[in-house]
């Protein structure tokens, strides 16, 4: 059961994770990971929306550092080496650009 709260990004990425991995032992955990990913969406979203210079460097110094934390989290978690996209529907568009140029 997706955990209440997560926002589209949070939800999507934890129904990726609940295809792939038992949660069972490490629900807090990925809980939070989700949460973070919920939470680097809204700085992106805010930083294309910022007008000014010194906000958009705010943002960007917010963004590497829920960017560490979702890293950390994701490592915490023996995900593996690479993170997983934020959007995990960016996964499945780089798996389809790879099979369309023929990489494997």
């Amino acid at each position: 059961m997706t955990p209440k709260g997560l926002k589209p990004a949070g939800g999507q990425l934890w129904s990726w994770l609940g295809k792939h991995y038992d949660l069972s032992d490490c629900e807090p955990l990925a809980t939070q990971l989700c949460i973070l990913a919920d939470r680097l969406v809204e700085v992106r979203d805010l930083m294309a929306d910022a007008t000014r210079t010194l906000d958009k460097t705010r943002l960007m110094g917010a963004e590497v550092s829920v960017l560490g934390q979702y890293v950390r989290v994701w490592k915490e978690l023996g995900l593996g080496e690479e993170p997983a996209a934020v959007n995990p529907s960016a996964l499945g568009r780089k798996a389809a650009m790879e099979r369309w140029h023929g990489k494997s």
